[in-house]
């Protein structure tokens, strides 16, 4: 994509200056360019200004200057824009519509409200470098992106303000990270067109996370739009912290090698949708756990690949809701040390990646997934248990075999049915390992004849 960095013309044409001498136009590359300087305050361009840019015959505005210039009006401007200083939109279409695009080679574009649609791509000079993206201020309105927008560099910011809301509508791409900075509540909303990031959304410091809003969240994300790709969700070195995450379509996510990163504080709301992650990491080093759940009367389906904490410890999170939770392909131990309120099924698949580790579920002496009703274990997969309260006494176990289950000696754990290689056995107590599983059901029939 050829992005016009440096703009060099044959003569010029000045049209006018503002009243109060801060921005000035001019017609450049025989008329067809018309150049907006601004040199030392934020201005707001003219009525008179907007009027020469809806002209047929200007083909490229261009944002020069130190100061910020900022587009309140409406336009119905098609052509491209270059923005070579700060810009700000603050008005409906206040760029036109059209194929014409928003190049922002320096510095970052502000929204404040309304609708863009043009495409938008932005030059970026590096993850922390300058602050190239897109700042939001909430206090002036939210913002619509129609169209794609594309950076090029290894990252890129965005800066919303006081619950400000930002909607990718046409797809978001690049090649490297994407910071959420400084959150005071904001939302990204992705929805129609899916988003392709080769590395982390978001990756965020300590310092960038922000204050929480009234819900108790700093920042909103949901993806409303299903086949989004991108290789991290959050960063293990910055966790989600303090954030709320939603998906209310199916296979927003599907992606079985892509990895998640909670930290304290935050929430992931399946929506009653069905998703699918690779590996689960949760580091809380301080603060509260986070939480996934569903807030929908419809049960969501959870797939992912293994959870863990540091250093392959037990994951600090909580799974509740009326959530079912799939256990595929795991090459380590996911540990339970405590209560996870699902009222799903739980589900462990069978081994996809070989180890002495594979596809196991352990249960340790605090650890519990009482609330589930069915409990499958297919494959080569394998549950082992420290207490006699891991699993509920309504649940329905399936087995593949007699040694997917392991009990620790001295415990007893009791179920209601229990189901090995596709036949259900009778009521009874049965051996897996040095512990016993007690079953309640079937009771079998008493006839009665007289």
């Amino acid at each position: 994509m050829n992005v016009m960095k440096t703009i060099c013309f044959a003569g010029s044409l000045t049209m006018y200056a503002s009243a109060l001498a801060t921005v000035s136009y001019t017609y450049e590359n025989d008329n067809k360019t018309y150049v907006a300087t601004v040199t030392s305050a934020e201005t707001s361009i003219s009525q008179e200004a907007i009027n020469v840019l809806d002209s047929n015959a200007i083909t490229n505005f261009v944002v020069r200057g130190t100061a910020r210039l900022v587009v309140d009006k409406s336009s119905t401007f098609t052509g491209d824009v270059y923005a070579l200083a700060p810009l700000r939109l603050s008005a409906a279409n206040s760029l036109g519509v059209g194929p014409g695009k928003i190049y922002v080679t320096t510095n970052k574009l502000t929204t404040s409200g309304g609708t863009i649609d043009k495409e938008v791509y932005f030059d970026t000079l590096g993850l922390w470098g300058e602050q190239s993206g897109i700042g939001m201020w909430g206090g002036y309105g939210n913002s619509t992106f129609k169209k794609k927008v594309t950076f090029s560099g290894g990252g890129f910011h965005i800066y919303p303000y006081v619950n400000a809301r930002l909607v990718f509508e046409g797809g978001f791409e690049g090649p490297g990270c994407v910071t959420f900075r400084e959150a005071r509540g904001g939302t990204i909303v992705f929805t129609n067109t899916p988003i392709r990031l080769t590395h982390n959304f978001p990756c965020n410091t300590a310092a960038g996370v922000g204050e929480p809003d009234a819900s108790g969240f700093s920042r909103h994300y949901i993806f409303a739009v299903a086949g989004n790709s991108l290789a991290r969700f959050a960063h293990p070195n910055y966790p989600f912290h303090i954030g709320e995450l939603k998906t209310t379509v199916d296979w927003a996510f599907d992606n079985s090698t892509m990895y998640m990163h909670f930290g304290h504080d935050s929430r992931w709301d399946l929506c009653g949708t069905e998703q699918r992650v690779g590996q689960f990491e949760v580091n809380v080093p301080s603060g509260n756990p986070s939480v996934v759940t569903n807030s929908s009367a419809k049960t969501a389906t959870l797939h992912m690949g293994m959870m863990y904490g540091p250093s392959s410890s037990a994951a600090n999170i909580r799974i509740g809701g009326n959530l079912s939770v799939v256990f595929e392909k795991n090459i380590w131990t996911t540990i339970i040390d405590h209560a996870m309120t699902a009222t799903g099924d739980l589900v462990i698949e069978g081994n996809g990646g070989g180890g002495a580790n594979a596809a196991i579920l352990q249960f340790t002496a605090n650890g519990s997934w009482a609330n589930s009703t069915n409990v499958t274990v297919n494959g080569s997969g394998k549950i082992t248990i420290a207490n006699p309260n891991a699993l509920g006494k309504k649940a329905n176990v399936k087995l593949a075999s007699m040694s997917s289950l392991e009990i620790a000696s001295g415990v007893t754990v009791n179920v209601r049915t229990l189901t090995v290689n596709g036949v259900q056995q009778p009521r009874g107590d049965y051996t897996f390992g040095s512990g016993t599983l007690r079953v309640s059901h079937p009771c079998g029939v008493i006839l009665s004849v007289r």
